[in-house]
């Protein structure tokens, strides 16, 4: 088999290639004597059917699919004889079947771009500064008090207050009616609702005027039944050693206030890590400009697409709104996409040169890990991942954690 390869740019190659009669023969002759076991023919038994009938019958389908699984077979071949990282074969055209010259064809492909990284070493960054503050651990201390709170009934209360959480009774006409707990002037509730409920008294009814619609849209007007069953207000623990000793096993507030700030302290430094490794790729990526195939970019935009839409399912979204379209978003979704290709490249060629690989140990380590966080068993999560063939994809998630914990290590960070 006789291979020329043409080079249009550093991801777009052309092979010429052209199949020797013999094998061409070959091949043909092989699909015939398939054809004669499996073919039907009234008065012939299966295996004595004249080639030329199959010829007259049969010939052009044979002949067409002997073609095709040549070009399968032979672009295959010819990958790997020339050492073409090929991505997607684009196009087969030209394709000329002479009796006695064999069969030649065309094929156009997009291959992963040659790169010899450079300038990755001792990048040179500001360092991400996060810390954390008392009112860090205040915060958190705030939220874990709310999680405990408990209603509790104001007694003799007959009329409700900002701040009150008043229990309410809802009828939509042509519904049934919704027992509710609802905080008098919160930030986010509804105004007519609040200046209904100060002006009323418990097991008062009013009817009462909504505003009500998704975000992006104009609002409607919801007429409802409102009546003031209750009055109670909101009761958090005491900030104290007992209320420490209820959220774990911590003896004093002190002790809960100390594995706060550690827990905070390890989020930090994570967020700051993270930060750091996305500074230094921004820099390797400007010292690296490189033509990306377009099919690699389309594959990505696809997957951040479909991330995208299902984030919209999860939400109630079910189409995309008026104004949007599945063409825009992918749109907007082009620089994004680029860039992640970029780096994918990037981080691969890195990691060749480096020599920086991935263990059968290191995988196992990882599943293992992934396991236990969605407590499901190992056996499972690996099943999963082989039906899915997505190893190759777990792979690249270790190479390339490993290939950016190296960069960090060896980036002058200041």
């Amino acid at each position: 088999m006789q291979i020329k390869v043409e080079s249009v740019s550093n991801v777009e190659k052309k092979l010429f290639i052209q199949i020797p009669e013999e094998a061409v023969t070959q091949e043909i002759n092989k699909a015939y004597r398939v054809a004669n076991q499996q073919a039907r023919i009234p008065g012939f038994r299966s295996g004595k059917i004249p080639r030329a009938l199959l010829e007259k019958r049969y010939g052009a389908s044979i002949e067409d699919q002997v073609f095709q699984d040549l070009v399968k077979n032979s672009v295959s071949h010819a990958l790997i004889e020339k050492k073409l990282k090929a991505v997607r074969v684009t196009e087969i055209s030209d394709t000329d079947r002479q009796e006695g010259k064999g069969f030649s064809y065309t094929a156009s492909i997009e291959v992963r771009p040659d790169i010899e990284p450079k300038d990755y070493l001792g990048v040179s960054i500001e360092a991400a500064k996060h810390s954390v503050s008392e009112k860090d651990i205040d915060d958190v201390i705030t939220r874990l008090r709310e999680s405990q709170a408990i209603l509790k009934p104001i007694e003799g209360a007959t009329q409700v207050s900002v701040g009150d959480f008043a229990g309410i009774h809802v009828k939509i006409p042509g519904k049934e009616g919704t027992d509710q707990s609802y905080q008098v002037g919160q930030e986010n509730g509804q105004k007519a609702l609040d200046e209904a409920l100060l002006t009323m008294k418990v097991g008062d009814t009013k009817a009462v005027t909504l505003s009500v619609g998704k975000e992006g849209e104009e609002p409607k007007s919801l007429e409802i039944e409102l009546e003031l069953k209750s009055i109670k207000q909101k009761i958090v623990p005491e900030l104290d050693d007992a209320f420490a000793k209820s959220v774990g096993p911590f003896e004093t507030l002190a002790d809960l206030r100390t594995h706060i700030s550690k827990d905070l302290e390890a989020d930090v430094l994570q967020k700051s890590k993270q930060e750091n490794i996305k500074k230094i790729l921004a820099v390797v990526l400007e010292k690296n400009p490189l033509e990306l195939p377009k099919s690699l970019i389309e594959g990505e935009i696809d997957f951040l697409r479909r991330r995208v839409e299902d984030q919209m399912l999860e939400s109630g979204l079910k189409t995309y709104p008026a104004d949007f379209s599945k063409e825009k978003l992918e749109s907007e979704l082009l620089p994004q996409a680029t860039t992640r290709v970029h780096e994918q490249l990037l981080i691969e060629a890195i990691a060749e040169k480096e020599n920086i690989g991935v263990s059968n140990e290191e995988r196992d380590q990882q599943i293992a890990l992934s396991a236990r966080q969605a407590r499901i068993p190992t056996a499972e999560l690996r099943a999963y991942y082989e039906k899915t063939n997505r190893l190759g994809s777990l792979d690249f998630q270790i190479l390339a954690e490993k290939t950016l914990d190296f960069l960090l290590s060896k980036a002058n960070i200041t």
